[in-house]
């Protein structure tokens, strides 16, 4: 069940994405540059403001104005205090305009906020979203266990038994001159043909669920550039598996808040790592 805060934090990403996006096309800002930030903490005069989202653009010349954004995601009806409480925040910042976003607002609410004339009230609605496609087809994979063996074979001898011995956790091996850790030069040579395969797999084409990915390399030497001891090793092969997961993201709000756009926000679970993301839909005329 999602609670308050989580919800606050999708309308939050949702507006964030949004104004991002406006900011971004206006032809205006093309020049300048602009700072955003979410949850940013301000102390003035020793008192701390939270600000949802908070905006900083450069006018040149040394100027730079703000404009602080308040998400509210609540059922019920935003009332008089909270915007007598954010009108002191946009005082208190010295911003050019503050933006309160939320469903709903009490007669009370909307006749506070015209007190302030650096206010604007915005609302938010929830949009359905079956059937609404993740933009992109935004997905994740992730390499849950690798499975590999290697081979080293001793140059000159037949096939059956050019094999050497080894013991990868006590062993080292010679390359070009230089002395290695067997065990350790065998993981990065693994890793590193683990991450080539997984990279180069067509995972936006793949269905939802664990893909096994075959892991075939070979290392050829010349004479003596590769030594196990006394053993001069031609070639070095290895072969296994890499299980990868592919996960879809799934879309968990669709918001539209009056006159500024659309937004998608996307969830994206892959066990220890879960991400989350806004896209615009759209942005909408009267911004």
């Amino acid at each position: 069940m999602t609670t308050p805060l989580e919800k606050g934090s999708l309308l939050e990403l949702a507006v964030h994405a949004i104004e991002s996006s406006i900011l971004r096309s206006s032809p205006s800002y093309q020049e300048k540059t602009f700072r955003m930030e979410m949850k940013k903490i301000v102390i003035i005069s020793g008192v701390r403001h939270e600000i949802d989202i908070w905006v900083a653009v450069d006018l040149g010349g040394g100027y730079e104005a703000f404009f602080v954004f308040e998400c509210k995601n609540w059922a019920e009806k935003v009332g008089k205090n909270e915007i007598i409480v954010f009108s002191e925040k946009i005082k208190a910042l010295q911003a050019q305009r503050g933006f309160f976003v939320a469903r709903s607002f009490t007669g009370d609410a909307e006749a506070q906020a015209t007190l302030d004339p650096r206010m604007t009230l915005l609302r938010v609605a929830d949009l359905p979203a079956e059937d609404v496609p993740v933009p992109f087809g935004f997905h994740g994979i992730n390499a849950e266990s690798t499975n590999a063996e290697v081979a080293f074979i001793a140059r000159g001898a037949d096939e059956k038994s050019a094999r050497a011995s080894v013991d990868l956790t006590t062993g080292s091996i010679m390359i070009n001159g230089k002395t290695l850790p067997l065990e350790a030069y065998v993981n990065d040579w693994i890793a590193t043909e683990r991450d080539r395969r997984v990279s180069s797999f067509p995972s936006h084409a793949a269905e939802e669920g664990v893909h096994g990915l075959a892991l075939d390399a070979e290392r050829t030497f010349e004479p003596g550039a590769a030594k196990l001891g006394e053993t001069d090793i031609g070639q070095i092969r290895l072969n296994g598996q890499v299980r990868v997961r592919v996960v879809r993201a799934k879309i968990i709000s669709h918001f539209e808040v009056a006159t500024r756009g659309r937004a998608l926000t996307v969830s994206l679970d892959l066990g220890s790592v879960q991400l989350k993301g806004a896209f615009v839909a759209r942005l909408l005329p009267g911004r």
